[in-house]
């Protein structure tokens, strides 16, 4: 039951693979959408932020197209800023065949006003040229402040200005898992039909690597010693 249980997970994960890998042609063009969420109070609205158009995954081509924060919206930023809340970024991958894909990621506010709205955004893929996962961070991080209301006197920008990275993982080699199985299924075969409790090969076949080394060094004093030889048949002319 347990070998058929893994027999079947192997069958699905092949053919999910397959589709994924169908999907997306190899270094065919991805739309992503950018939705951002900014009102503190509801922080499960987005609202369109642009969009990214991939054009080759293998040159790293891309067109970035975003929206200019309105009033209103820089206002609800710096609210997210003041009250030390985080920027919520959604992000949907469009497939050739119109399949959506998901990824939030996320930034403390401040940070990303204090960067001027200057931030990163790293699209990941597998060895299919499949999105895998997508992040966001401003630039400078490590230099920025406590998030102090200082930093929003200075913030002079509506407008967002992203450098995207394409990046591939690297995948690291599989398990043999169509052998492993093949394995389970011999032992439990052999257990049903009792063939690791009785051993039935003969003598030879069980200790002929014994025997044969054992064989060869007796011929090999028999030829390095042919003295004693001769010496064995000399005294039996004499009798």
């Amino acid at each position: 039951m347990k070998v058929t249980l893994v027999y079947i997970s192997l069958i699905i994960s092949l053919i999910i693979t397959f589709v994924r890998t169908q999907s997306v042609a190899f270094d065919s063009s991805i739309s992503i959408q950018l939705f951002h969420a900014l009102d503190s109070n509801n922080p499960d609205s987005f609202t369109s932020r642009g969009n990214i158009s991939i054009v080759s995954i293998n040159s790293a081509d891309y067109q970035i197209n975003q929206k200019p924060l309105k009033q209103n919206e820089l206002q609800l930023f710096k609210d997210l800023a003041k009250n030390g809340k985080f920027y919520r970024l959604r992000a949907e991958v469009i497939s050739t065949d119109g399949i959506k894909t998901s990824f939030l990621t996320s930034s403390k506010a401040c940070h990303l006003m204090e960067s001027q709205l200057h931030d990163f955004l790293t699209i990941s893929f597998d060895h299919n040229n499949v999105v895998v996962s997508i992040n966001l961070r401003p630039v400078n991080l490590e230099t920025f402040s406590d998030c102090d209301d200082s930093f929003l006197k200075s913030v002079n920008s509506n407008a967002f200005n992203t450098v995207v990275t394409l990046k591939n993982i690297d995948i690291a080699p599989s398990p043999d898992t169509v052998g492993f199985i093949q394995k389970l299924e011999r032992e439990r075969e052999q257990r049903e039909r009792g063939e690791n409790s009785k051993d039935n090969r003969s003598f030879l076949q069980k200790y002929w690597m014994y025997i044969v080394p054992a064989v060869i060094l007796l011929l090999i004093s028999g030829v390095s010693n042919p003295e004693a030889q001769g010496s064995a048949s000399g005294n039996g002319n004499q009798r």
